[in-house]
């Protein structure tokens, strides 16, 4: 999303990958 921060977006990728949650994460986006 273009409304959060690029910190935040590399935080929530970081924890999607950690926690094998891709497709939560696709999800998200």
């Amino acid at each position: 999303m273009r409304s959060k921060s690029t910190r935040q977006v590399r935080e929530l990728f970081a924890y999607c990958i950690t926690f094998n949650q891709i497709q939560s994460c696709c999800d998200y986006f």
